[in-house]
């Protein structure tokens, strides 16, 4: 499993309290509710839920920002500094239409030429990728929006184990004393966690692509 990073911490916790809780709705819990949270019961449930966090943001971090992103739809900033967009990503422009809104022509073209600079003093360098001209840039990458970024992809994974832990509970429920008007509020809270998902996603990659555009254009200084 990948280290945790500090600004992970946030989103970790908040997403492995929505998974204790969700323990609790889908299988018809007591022990969060009826608890008296004196400061050892805080320490305990927090530490869980942190705990869980983590391994939730790294996993989050592997599928969503190393697998989904880097892989499948490319890093932002391979799309800001790239040209002209391929017809074969029409498809994946119309899903996500602002992770793909291109850099103004004069700005890609001043960042490109900046980066073209600093790569040339690299040893390993290897010429032509909008990401090889990206990795010559120098300058610090945190900042504000790589914090939001990291809070929004950490609790999409984490509402979609929410949802996956309330289905399981529909159906053990379910199994055990048939269908019940609690089933029906799980499976509410179910897909309503499924509609937050998809939203954090959306924000995710709304953040993670300002971080790519606030770090492009400090880096170049423009």
């Amino acid at each position: 499993m990948l280290p945790f990073r500090t600004y992970e911490i946030p989103g970790a916790l908040i997403s492995g309290f929505l998974i204790l809780a969700a323990c609790e709705a889908g299988y018809d819990g007591t022990w969060l509710i009826d608890q008296d949270w004196n400061a050892e019961r805080i320490c305990v449930y927090g530490s869980m839920s942190l705990c869980l966090g983590l391994v939730v943001a790294a996993l989050s971090r592997y599928l969503l920002e190393y697998k989904f992103v880097g892989g499948w739809l490319k890093a932002p900033e391979e799309i800001l500094l790239a040209g002209l967009p391929s017809g074969r990503r029409h498809w994946k422009r119309a899903l996500f239409p602002g992770y793909f809104a291109p850099l103004s022509p004069s700005t890609r073209d001043q960042i490109r030429f900046r980066a073209d600079e600093g790569a040339t003093r690299q040893v390993h360098f290897h010429a032509g990728s909008a990401a090889d001209m990206y990795s010559g840039l120098p300058g610090n990458r945190f900042s504000t929006s790589l914090q939001l970024a990291t809070i929004c992809r950490t609790l999409s994974l984490g509402l979609v184990i929410v949802s996956l832990i309330l289905a399981s509970g529909i159906l053990w429920n379910s199994a055990i004393s048939g269908w019940g008007q609690a089933e029906w509020r799980k499976l509410g809270y179910g897909a309503l966690s499924l509609f937050e998902a998809v939203g954090m996603l959306y924000r995710y990659l709304k953040y993670h692509r300002q971080h790519a555009i606030e770090y492009l254009i400090s880096a170049a200084r423009l």
